[in-house]
């Protein structure tokens, strides 16, 4: 595998190197850029729903580094606007304004995006896009594990895009709900330094410093950004995340750039993987919320180093090149409880079926990426075309230990009495040594008819093989022992969609798409060697108002997972074949109307159904096709309004906020445990002057008792009434 790991880089190296290779014709002289059918001049900055400002040539010209060139739903400047599919962005203003410390505080600024236990156990981000598992993007790029990943943080975030459906075509390895990509803060020719501060309830604080700094006449340029976090948390949730994320970009000239990147993240949380539990009559139990059931010394300790070279090269205005070289360590260890049935409680009113499981995960990748983008004429058509070779190794070690039973408490006053790890049995689960080799291949054409009619289709060829040997399950074999699983396959993903704009500002689009990926985690005893599909139907409506400032998107969809892995209640026995569909229609709104006023409004409508799954075995085996999966809401959504005065004595003052809302959700896959829905509102004060600005939040203002997210065998309690001050000073 190492031999093969060897040529494919080398076999990539020398294609890229063939094509910078390449003599460049000189260009004719440049006159100032014209309005095209294609590409519209107003809309070149699509991602953003600032005011759009005229461009002289010199700026087109200019290179900016690889990641905000990139638009999530094409990889290409096209804009959103022009694009058939949904891609929601949250910008650097609301992430500013909600005063957001990590992500779940983000999503629910995005239709249809729910926050999930399982995948994350309370120490990482886990989410459902449309009712169906996602994976992170960082700058474009995979980040982490769809399970197990980490908490993310908006330290050094410039702003959050969600891809809505399956993204294989593009992104290979791409879980069916979509993707939440991730733009980051880069380097940029003035110098720049803020420093902000934060403190809460809970004895939370957070210190943060950005350093901008342009050096050696400007074709030097580095930005560092270093954090730390910390908090007691609500219900002894604990979290403590120190960060240190420098990045600096050498301008070669005005058409060629490259970029070095380095994430250092250490990551220490308590994970709760019991909430508030159900009690004997399938209802939540009556009592305080501060309630818990953990083991006081569950932990999850991450440490993450990630380093990243990006080459950007603009060769004339038809051909772009970018080539990627991406090397990431990470490693876990994480003590939580780990059982994974629901109604534990026993009729004396004790919870009895308590454990505890031990892992150690680490994981180093390499992805080698390139790719061309070429724009070309062909009588009246405009034409935008993506190229992209990409090699993607994975190494992964996982051992996990399970320790039961652990003691029983009592539900209405729990005082969990264990202590360390040592006074209990302990069963080794696995012992797994997992490696995956992808080699891809994918191209994108988006073409422009004329000024009314856009079209796009792309393909993805992935060839991965695969191993995972060691100690643990495997397929249609009882019990565990040493074994070596194997595979090989090619997929085949792809993706197409028409866009229909009778004038500018309107664009009525539809799309399909369907994906084929090999799932990798290790939350499953072995590898499974079939591949997962997904498929996405989709039909939308997309608004921009005001100079762009103000956007909206409708969409109608109907997205389907199939072919995934199914346990039993036991966790023994697995199964091949499960399906799930998602339909909905979403409404996304953003943007500013006026000067002063920031909106942001999404609400969603999902009807999930399991098509074919089972859980059980023998005469308890129960078919659960019909059935609404577990943590999708029917309907949820939020808004958020601020509006900050604009002259006069009050000039920086501003004000605003909103609820959010969700209905009710199933904990189980039978439908018989329902966590209630939700109405919560939050709020902000602020003063902003040009070199400072202080704020205070204030979430759930009326003190509502509110469950985020259902567990295995409970429902996790919302932060009650609480509030933070935030200063930020800057030159």
């Amino acid at each position: 595998m190492r031999i093969k790991l060897i040529k494919v880089v080398l076999w990539n190296s020398i294609a890229m190197a063939a094509l910078v290779a390449q003599p460049a014709k000189n260009p004719p002289p440049k006159a100032k850029t014209a309005s095209t059918a294609g590409n519209p001049p107003a809309a070149d900055t699509q991602n953003s729903t600032k005011a759009i400002e005229p461009k002289s040539s010199a700026d087109l010209d200019e290179v900016v580094v690889q990641a905000n060139t990139r638009v999530t739903g094409s990889k290409t400047d096209v804009p959103i606007h022009d694009t058939p599919a949904s891609i929601i962005t949250v910008p650097e203003e609301i992430i500013e304004e909600q005063m957001a410390v990590d992500m779940n505080s983000m999503v629910k600024n995005v239709s249809g995006v729910n926050q999930q236990l399982g995948g994350g156990y309370g120490f990482a981000d886990s989410y459902t896009i449309r009712g169906l598992n996602m994976r992170f993007l960082r700058d474009g790029f995979a980040d982490g594990a769809a399970f197990n990943g980490y908490m993310r943080t908006m330290s050094d975030v410039e702003s959050i895009e969600v891809l809505k459906g399956p993204g294989s075509a593009l992104y290979g390895r791409n879980e069916p709900g979509g993707a939440i990509n991730i733009t980051t803060k880069k380097p940029h020719e003035k110098f720049a330094a803020s420093v902000d501060g934060l403190t809460g309830f809970w004895n939370t604080y957070r210190i943060a410093a950005d350093v901008n700094a342009p050096l050696v006449n400007d074709k030097l340029l580095t930005r560092t950004i270093a954090s730390q976090y910390s908090t007691d948390g609500y219900r002894g949730l604990a979290r403590r995340i120190t960060e240190i994320l420098p990045t600096v970009t050498w301008k070669f000239n005005d058409k060629h750039s490259l970029t070095l990147d380095y994430d250092f993240r250490d990551i220490k949380t308590r994970p709760d993987n019991y909430g508030i539990l159900f009690d004997a009559t399938n209802g939540l139990s009556a009592g305080s919320p501060t309630r818990t059931f953990y083991s006081p010394f569950n932990t999850a300790q991450q440490t993450v180093n990630r380093i990243s070279t990006f080459y950007e090269g603009r060769f004339n205005e038809h051909f772009r090149l970018r080539s990627t070289l991406i090397y990431d360590n990470r490693s876990i260890y994480m003590i939580r409880n780990g059982s994974g049935s629901a109604n534990t409680t026993s009729s004396i009113g004790n919870v009895t079926n308590r454990d505890a499981r031990e892992q150690r995960d680490a994981v180093d990748s390499i992805l080698h990426q390139n790719e061309a983008v070429f724009k070309f004429k062909t009588a009246d058509f405009q034409h935008t075309v993506l190229t992209g070779l990409e090699f993607e190794y994975i190494r992964l070690g996982s051992v996990r230990n399970s320790y039961s039973p652990l003691p029983a408490v009592s539900l209405a006053q729990p005082a969990p009495s264990e202590t360390s790890l040592s006074n209990y049995p302990k069963t080794l689960s696995f012992d797994r040594n997992v490696q995956m080799m992808t080699s891809s291949i994918y191209a994108q054409e988006q073409v422009a008819f004329n000024n009314y009619l856009k079209a796009r289709a792309g393909v993805r060829l992935d060839h991965v093989e695969a191993s995972d040997a060691g100690y643990g399950s495997q397929p249609n074999v009882t019990g565990a022992s040493q074994r070596t699983i194997q595979m090989s396959r090619d997929l085949v993903s792809w993706q197409s969609g028409l866009l229909y704009q009778p004038w500018q500002p309107v664009s009525f689009y539809t799309g399909y798409s369907e994906g084929r990926y090999v799932a990798l985690n290790t939350e499953a005893a072995y590898m499974y060697t079939e591949p997962e599909t997904s498929s996405q139907a989709e039909v939308g409506n997309k608004l921009s108002f005001f100079g762009d400032r103000f956007q909206t998107n409708l969409a109608l969809f109907r997205t389907t997972r199939a072919n995934y892995a199914y346990t039993d209640t036991s966790g023994n026995v697995n199964f091949v074949g499960g399906k799930r569909y998602t339909r909905g229609i979403e409404l996304d709104i953003s943007g500013t109307p006026l000067a002063g006023l920031w909106v942001i409004f999404n609400s969603a409508l999902m009807d999930s159904e399991i098509a074919n799954e089972t859980t059980g075995t023998g005469i308890n085996t129960v078919n659960l096709s019909g059935l609404t999966p577990q943590n999708i809401p029917q309907y949820a959504g939020s808004l958020w309004a601020t509006y900050e005065i604009q002259a006069g004595f009050f000039k920086g003052l501003g004000f605003g906020g909103g609820p959010s809302y969700k209905s009710g959700v199933y904990a189980d896959a039978k439908n018989l445990l329902r966590v209630p829905g939700y109405i919560i509102a939050d709020a902000v004060l602020f003063y902003k002057r040009h070199h400072w600005q202080v704020q205070v939040n204030f979430k759930n203002i009326t003190n509502e008792i509110y469950y985020t997210t259902p567990t295995f065998s409970g429902a996790l309690p919302g932060e009650p009434f609480n509030f933070t001050v935030a200063a930020k000073a800057r030159i």
